[in-house]
């Protein structure tokens, strides 16, 4: 087992989870309560976020306790390879709300570039139209 343990480690030394969260914050979706700052950057502890299947089968609550107050990714390994993911609720709730962003932000930018662009005084008279009904 230590063996595939130090397998896993070395096939994973690069291996880096970045999460960028606009503001820092998380948003709960009811909106009253706000989550702590998440770090811009999860990197993986070698030692103790990469384990294999067995293990964690094993200790699955500890790896999810660990995942929720290290805020760090846990990756499960099968015959020394990188398989899955375990992630705390919050930071995959910030990397969903991060990649909802970046697909408007895209989608923006085409629209902008291909010239469909509503003049401001014009959007202003929509928005205020919609907002009245």
């Amino acid at each position: 087992m230590k063996r595939l343990q130090e397998g896993a480690a070395t096939a994973h030394r690069e291996v880096e989870f970045r999460a960028c969260i606009l503001s820092g914050i998380l948003h709960n979706k009811g909106g009253a309560e706000r989550k702590p700052a998440m770090p811009a950057t999860l990197a993986i502890d070698l030692k103790e976020d990469i384990v294999p299947f067995t293990m964690f089968r094993a200790s699955l609550s500890k790896f999810m306790e660990q995942a929720r107050r290290t805020h760090r990714p846990i990756v499960v390994t099968q015959n020394g390879r990188s398989s899955s993911v375990l992630l705390n609720i919050d930071v995959f709730e910030a990397i969903q709300e991060e990649m909802e962003i970046r697909r408007m932000v895209e989608t923006a930018e085409a629209d902008f570039k291909a010239g469909r662009t509503t003049p401001h005084d014009e959007a202003m008279t929509e928005l205020k139209a919609r907002l009245k009904k």
